[in-house]
């Protein structure tokens, strides 16, 4: 190619540009004017959908943190209001009607619905909508959280596991289980568990769900457990006291949603407001009226009856 040639290609292609430039901000009012680019944030998302240019500053008003930055911590119980009920076992210690007795009635399996210690209540959900604003972006763990069944009770009874986070499923029974989901925005699991499976067979929630699943054996009506998938890690289960901890907070104000099977709807609450200080730890307890489950405490019974009823 002569340079004659390559110079007039040259001159052309610097044309075409120059003048695509001059179209482009002359666009929709001069050629003075600059385009403006709103971008927004993806729907659904914690804020990290901005492409270009900072994201806004969040506030303590819109759940993020503090201007100022930094992290503190929450710890707290939940605490019943009154003396906490005992409830009557599911199954009681030999009972030769329920479905295999001599693994199932060996001892009394435990109605789960409202337990504690010390004052407190076990197996409360306590857990952001979404990772707040200023969180750092947190992969979700490599190893697996185990999901067991011993004595017909379902081990642990209520978990958080993380999206994508492995569940491995195993069985300490010499008896066929199943274990069933019933997620709203996951596809659900129902694989049989054979008997002293020690190895187990293992699934994962790919989405985030909006409240505890309900997890529940096929063959043992009884059983009974919940699982609270997140795509993010702030969340936790009240221990046997009641107790629980978030060491890692974006400094601001919080909303944390409450979540316990004993209450009607399942929620204490859904906007229970922590302020958390940069550097700090702050500790705050999350009463649990007695009224709430004494509400609901006949439709607990009834269930309660229905399984006996049913059972084979």
């Amino acid at each position: 190619m002569s340079t004659k040639t390559m110079r007039t290609i040259h001159l052309v292609a610097s044309a075409a540009f120059v003048a695509s430039t001059i179209s482009f901000a002359g666009c929709g009012g001069g050629a003075s004017e600059q385009p403006t680019v709103v971008l927004k944030a993806r729907e659904g998302g914690s804020g990290g959908g901005h492409i270009d240019g900072p994201p806004p500053t969040p506030t303590p008003a819109n759940g993020g943190p503090a201007p100022a930055g930094g992290f503190g911590g929450w710890k707290g119980k939940v605490v019943f209001g009154g003396t906490l009920p005992q409830l009557p076992p599911l199954i009681a210690q030999g009972d030769a009607t329920a479905k295999d007795p001599a693994v199932c009635a060996a001892q009394p399996v435990p109605n789960q619905r409202l337990v504690g210690q010390d004052g407190g209540v076990a197996n409360v959900f306590i857990y952001l909508r979404s990772a707040p604003s200023g969180a750092a972006a947190a992969e979700a763990p490599s190893e697996e959280a185990v999901f067991d069944q011993k004595g017909c009770v379902f081990l642990p009874h209520a978990m958080f596991v993380r999206t994508d986070q492995p569940i491995r499923v195993l069985s300490d029974d010499p008896i066929a289980h199943n274990t069933h989901t019933f997620p709203k925005r996951n596809s659900s699991f129902n694989q049989v568990i054979g008997a002293s499976d020690r190895t187990g067979v293992t699934f994962q929630y790919s989405r985030a769900e909006s409240e505890p699943v309900s997890v529940k054996c096929d063959f043992h009506a009884w059983m009974q457990a919940y699982h609270l998938p997140l795509d993010h890690p702030f969340a936790a289960v009240s221990a046997a006291d009641g107790s629980f901890e978030f060491p890692d907070l974006p400094a601001g104000t919080h909303e944390f949603m409450v979540w316990h099977e004993g209450v009607r709807g399942g929620f204490l609450t859904r906007a229970f407001k922590v302020t958390v200080q940069a550097d700090q730890s702050v500790e705050q307890n999350i009463d649990y009226p007695a009224d709430k489950f004494a509400a609901n405490a006949e439709n607990g019974a009834r269930t309660i009856v229905l399984s006996s009823l049913i059972r084979k």
